[in-house]
């Protein structure tokens, strides 16, 4: 009593605080509820339930109080499992409301951590909250066993000017144009993949709706937009509500890795483990889809839910503690336990991190000074690389920082440092120092090789000396690509870098395990299976110091202790930062509803590196390797990795974290990758005979509602059995020995199919499903057997024909350079007909002409002529017909007159007198006979003289004949004699006759 009365105040403060402490420490540790972990030492019950406040993979909408799942399992202990059916999750339909709340409301259903529609309730005025105002129809999608994910729900503004675009999801986009500020009004264009889906002007206040059939649900709206107003020339839109098209089947009996769907009705969903679980210590197991069990490495069974990030609030929160509710969860203690932020010790179950608030009632929206204390505890860590043992840490939100090592006792070597013989305590001085590298790899290297490390340090191997046992390396610390040091470490030792830290001098801060030393004929092999780096600034944990909003009331070499420094609000809506990457986030809602998130997402100390190949590799081709980085939550793209291929690096990553090589002949690669930081990855991956390709075919024609058959096959047509196929990366079953797989074809749209076979390189397809309904298809056209010349004119028939499902009435379009032209075709089904389209080709060469959206090709050659000075397959055959009718008519009007004018010389000639013997003209006859005449003597008829003129003689007698002419017969012509010597012949034969 003399002792602690002569105590200064500030000695026995500190006492009560470690008192309180060491209390606190002990109430948290007892403490389970809200737990994520289920623990066999806490005495914990053998059925235990997981709701959305406890574990953070099921979906919470924390501002609506929204959600409907839960998973409730039976563990048996005595042989680590979960018996069949002892594991069961549920998830039921409750009404949800619209963001834009003036809509009311929809039938909402969490399915494995995401959100879901379940149906619209028609409209009712009189009930408008528990309706849906723009359906007409009561809709309920568990009735068909399907799900539709609800991809947005808000309620923000936003303005869109005249000819802007606003994105969507699933491809869809608006488009805004033909705003008219002083009627209020703007017309909205709905575009999916570029093309227009509907259009239609609408006015201030008022709901634009787009419908589609959905499965055998029927036509159900799956966007809305609301439009408030046109503001200063723009459109203002306040509400958006869309719900996928594709749909996640919950049939009875479906699958879901560990779990099956056991019953299924318009409001619930259950689902039970059909097999025993194992619960082996240090086993991850997926249970169903992203929930996940991670079991302990210990003697007793403990084991905790987790999780990829799922949901855009846990994208944002990527890891949340179990959320205070003042109706339903009001615990005010966190944990290990009921936070995976916070640290966890698995082999004790023993927990570094306690975070309580100290209020007796309810929580408000106030936290008082002091009111949050926040203990953290040092506790052993182990180094990954294991032969080391393990050092002295403590975590704040998940981030782990250096507080000692422990001298090595080969009698306790999991807990102590196999490194040194002394002890170094930096945490009994004030002081913490991050862990910046704590890595375990059976990575090699070769000479010349440089390891990155942090803070600007890196190690670079120089070269190999001695022989034998006696093998050395020579290697380098260098930092900022300065030399620090030049060492010489032997086979299996470790290098040793120290500085002082804090007040504490010649700590250990970077230590690499030099492994087996191999020199080969071309090559040498460096093992470094571990790196250890903690950082040399260290953060100051001194009582009085002040870390964000908390401040640290006291410290000891076993740990420290804080409370918050000043009134903490917690207005709805908000996002506090309370200490290091330690948040709360307070629910936009009238109850007070919050919960702790790490503010960067690191939730855990295990950084590690994973590489992603193509599936298939082919000999001498280029390939993308990518790799990504994980801080224990989620993947993301690692730039600035350094990549390589059977122990030569090939380079660094790039900002997306791909590389890209060229794969040489075949055979197995071995593919690495490290990055400061980070734990390495490394994977082998053997090429592909190319020659072992799969193939896909499909109807040409499938309709929503077909059954049809995909076929598998190899790269010589020969059918593929045992070959998994997939739509949208789902199974949906095996081929058969026939390389087939029977299909449903859902809602209409596009749908992507790939098949897998071990030994073969994937196969893959698009198939568009059509509309239940008439469809026109071009049948028959053969455009190769037609000959097509530049400039000239060629009908083509196309035979186009009703594939689809029912009679029908639709408009054809013909393109041909830039110019459609649209045929009006009715037609039942199976029904052809043709249609033609001429084309005059302005270019030689490949032309396309495309019938709806069929495209079809066909070669143009050269303009060779037809001689005629115009384009013969430009005329019409009415054309032929009406010019040759005009020509034979012509020939016939020629022909007649011609006739007519030579039966008209002869009557002529018929008519005629002898002229007599006299005189003629005034003038005396000759008296010598003429040629003519000169005939009578042998018997032939002369000729009747020529009509005397009747004009006056004297005239008659001046005018000469023309084209007489007189021969003697000594200058006649010799064609004349021949003629005449065969005439005078042919009248003496006849004579004699």
């Amino acid at each position: 009593m003399t002792v602690l009365k002569q105590a200064p105040l500030k000695i026995c403060l500190l006492l009560i605080l470690l008192l309180a402490a060491v209390c606190l420490s002990g109430a948290a540790a007892a403490d389970t509820k809200g737990s994520n972990i289920w623990d066999e030492d806490q005495k914990m019950p053998s059925t235990y339930t997981w709701t959305p406040h406890i574990y953070s993979g099921f979906y919470f909408d924390t501002d609506a109080n929204l959600y409907t799942e839960y998973l409730e399992m039976t563990i048996t202990t005595s042989n680590r499992t979960i018996d069949s059916s002892n594991a069961r999750y549920t998830t039921e339909v409750e009404p949800a409301h619209f963001a834009y709340s003036d809509w009311g409301s929809y039938n909402f259903i969490a399915w494995l951590g995401d959100p879901y529609f379940a149906g619209y309730e028609r409209y009712n005025s009189s009930d408008r909250n528990d309706t849906a105002y723009f359906a007409n129809s009561n809709v309920s999608t568990l009735s068909e066993k399907k799900l539709y994910e609800v991809l947005v729900n808000e309620k923000s503004e936003r303005k869109i000017s005249s000819g802007d675009t606003f994105n969507l999801e699933n491809d869809y986009k608006i488009r805004i144009s033909d705003v008219n500020s002083s009627n209020q009004e703007f017309r909205i264009s709905l575009e999916k993949g570029g093309s227009s889906v509907k259009n239609e002007t609408v006015s201030r206040n008022s709901t634009f709706v787009y419908e589609k059939s959905l499965d055998n649900i029927g036509t159900t709206p799956i966007i809305a937009i609301h439009v408030k107003e046109v503001s200063d020339g723009k459109a203002v839109i306040d509400g958006i509500f869309q719900i996928s098209e594709r749909s996640a089947d919950v049939s009875l009996n479906k699958r879901v890795d560990a779990m099956e769907i056991t019953s299924v009705n318009n409001t619930t969903i259950v689902m039970k483990n059909p097999s025993r679980i194992d619960l082996s210590a240090n086993r991850n197991i997926t249970l169903m889809d992203h929930v996940k069990i991670k079991v302990g490495d210990s003697s007793k069974l403990r084991f905790e839910l987790m999780s990829d990030p799922k949901t855009d609030a846990e994208k944002k929160y990527p890891s949340r503690s179990s959320v205070y509710d003042n109706n339903s969860n009001n615990m005010k203690s966190w944990t290990g336990r009921s936070y995976d932020g916070f640290a966890y010790v698995w082999s004790d179950g023993s927990t570094p991190e306690n975070l309580t608030i100290d209020i007796k009632n309810n929580i408000g929206r106030t936290l008082n000074p002091k009111e949050i204390s926040y203990e953290i505890l040092s506790y052993n860590s182990t180094f990954n690389y294991s032969d080391w043992g393990g050092f002295r840490s403590v975590s704040i939100a998940g981030d782990e920082y250096f507080a000692g090592y422990t001298a090595y006792s080969s009698s306790n070597r999991n807990n102590t440092t196999n490194f040194t013989s002394s002890d170094y305590n930096i945490l009994e001085k004030g002081q913490i120092s991050k862990v910046l590298v704590n890595n375990n790899s059976s990575r090699s290297y070769g000479t010349g090789s440089e390891i990155s490390l942090e803070n600007g340090y890196s190690l670079k191997l120089n070269k190999i000396e001695g022989e034998g046992s006696g093998k050395t390396l020579n290697m380098s610390l260098l930092k900022n690509g300065s030399v620090v040091e030049n060492v010489s470490v032997s086979e299996n030792q470790n290098y040793i870098y120290k500085r002082t830290i804090g007040d504490v001098s010649n700590v250990p801060t970077i230590v690499v395990r030099i492994g087996s030393i191999f020199v080969g004929s071309s090559s040498t092999e460096i093992s470094v299976p571990g790196i250890f780096q903690i950082s040399e600034n260290t953060t100051n944990v001194t009582a009085g110091q002040r870390i964000d909003n908390m401040r640290v009331e006291y410290t000891s070499r076993n740990g420290f202790y804080l409370l918050n420094n000043d009134t903490i609000d917690l207005s709805r809506g908000r996002d506090i930062k309370l200490v290091n990457n330690l948040s709360i986030h307070v629910a936009d809602s009238d109850d007070v509803r919050f919960f702790f998130y790490n503010q960067n997402g690191s939730t855990t100390t295990s950084k590690s590196l994973k590489i992603v190949l193509p599936d298939a590799v082919f000999p001498y081709q280029d390939i993308d390797i990518q790799v990504l980085a994980s801080d224990g939550n989620s993947w993301i793209n690692a730039e600035g990795a350094q990549v390589k291929v059977n122990g030569n690096s090939i380079g660094n990553t790039s900002s997306s974290g791909t590389i890209r090589y060229t794969v040489n002949e075949s055979g197995t690669y071995q593919f690495s990758a490290e990055k400061s930081g980070y734990s390495s990855a490394s994977t082998s991956k053997s090429t592909t005979d190319p020659e072992k390709i799969l193939t896909m075919t499909a109807p040409a024609y499938i309709f929503s509602g077909d059954m049809f058959l995909i076929f598998v096959r190899d790269d010589t047509n020969m059918y593929v059995p045992d070959a998994s196929v997939y739509e949208n990366g789902v199974l949906i079953g095996t081929s058969d020995d026939n390389g087939s797989v029977s299909v449903t074809a859902k809602t209409a749209g596009s749908y992507d199919y790939k098949a897998t076979k071990s030994g073969y390189t994937q196969g893959s397809m698009t198939q568009n499903i059509l509309p239940y309904g008439p469809y026109f298809a071009v049948t028959n056209v053969s455009l190769s057997e037609m000959n097509f010349s530049f400039n000239h004119r060629t009908k083509i028939p196309f035979e186009v024909t009703n594939v689809g499902k029912e009679n029908g009435t639709q408009n054809v379009s013909i393109t041909y350079n830039g110019q459609t032209t649209v045929k009006k075709v009715t037609l039942d089904v199976n029904e052809a007909k043709t249609i033609s389209y001429t084309v005059k080709p302005d270019a030689v060469g490949y032309n396309v002409i495309t019938v709806d959206n069929q495209t079809f090709a066909f070669y143009v050659n050269e303009n060779t002529g037809n001689g005629l000075g115009f384009d013969l397959g430009s005329v019409s055959w009415k054309t032929v017909a009406l010019v040759g009718g005009v020509i034979l008519l012509i020939v016939l009007i020629a022909g007649g007159a011609w006739y007519y004018t030579q039966n008209k010389d002869s009557d002529k000639s018929k008519g005629k007198k002898s002229p007599s013997k006299g005189k003629t003209s005034g003038k005396k006859a000759a008296s010598k006979p003429t040629k003519s005449q000169s005939t009578k003597s042998s018997g032939q008829p002369a000729k009747p003289a020529q009509k005397p003129a009747s004009k006056p003689a004297s005239k008659s007698a001046s005018k000469p004949k023309e084209n007489t002419h007189k021969y003697s017969s000594s200058n006649k012509p010799a064609e004349l004699k021949n003629s005449q010597k065969k005439a005078r012949a042919a009248q003496e034969k006849k004579g004699k006759t």
